[in-house]
């Protein structure tokens, strides 16, 4: 059976699934459909029994059911259309775990693009969040995000911000409408936000990198100090 790019493949965004599925069960209904639920399965299972997995005090059944959303299933059966669902849910530790599903989709999950666009939206940080990590795997349709993107990097959360920044860099080039965004952030007090913004700008234009002189992230080596920035 083969598995596809997940969560488990986002680095640092999966610390956001640790404290997402603790938080507790006040959210918003910001991602709420005007359409009533329709009774879509996946995998023989509703979205009421995705969700109530979803929802588990069991931390272990949570992950397996991330685990089994991401699963290619040999049938080609489409997750989208229950994740959707799902993201309707007010409960945000639900609705962070179905944005990182849809993640784990990969390229196969780029109809998903919109959705984690109106994520990026969400009164949840770590919804949020997740959204910009997770808009990193949808492959070329991920283009389609980045003025969303760029809106993200005047998020108030730093955690935000920073997520938004390092997707941007990974589009590349594409992304150059970014760059006056990321350099106005550059010189923000917290450092690790100054080289996210640096290092985004470096990855779209680094002749603009070049002439704002602007650093990038130290390579260390053992026994050894921290290269310098240029």
């Amino acid at each position: 059976m083969k598995i596809r790019p997940t969560w488990l493949a986002t680095g640092g965004c999966l610390a956001a699934l640790v404290v997402a599925v603790f938080l507790s069960r006040d959210g918003s209904k910001l991602l709420q459909q005007a359409n009533a639920p329709t009774n879509a399965t996946y995998k023989g299972k509703t979205t009421k029994e995705w969700v109530a997995r979803l929802k588990s005090p069991d931390r272990g059944v949570r992950w397996k059911t991330l685990a089994d959303i991401n699963y290619a299933d040999p049938q080609g059966e489409d997750p989208l259309p229950i994740l959707r669902e799902i993201l309707n849910d007010d409960d945000p530790s639900v609705r962070c775990q179905a944005v990182q599903a849809i993640g784990g989709l990969g390229e196969a999950g780029s109809a998903g693009v919109p959705d984690l666009i109106k994520a990026l939206s969400d009164n949840d940080i770590e919804v949020r969040m997740q959204a910009a990590c997770s808009l990193n795997w949808m492959g070329q349709d991920r283009d389609q995000a980045i003025p969303a993107l760029v809106a993200a990097l005047d998020d108030r959360e730093a955690r935000v911000r920073k997520a938004a920044a390092n997707t941007l860099g990974s589009i590349g080039p594409s992304a150059r409408e970014a760059v006056p965004a990321l350099l106005n952030r550059v010189n923000v007090h917290e450092e690790k936000e100054q080289l996210a913004m640096a290092q985004a700008v470096w990855s779209i234009d680094p002749e603009t990198a070049r002439q704002q002189r602007l650093p990038t992230i130290p390579t260390f080596r053992w026994g050894a100090a921290p290269a310098a920035s240029r």
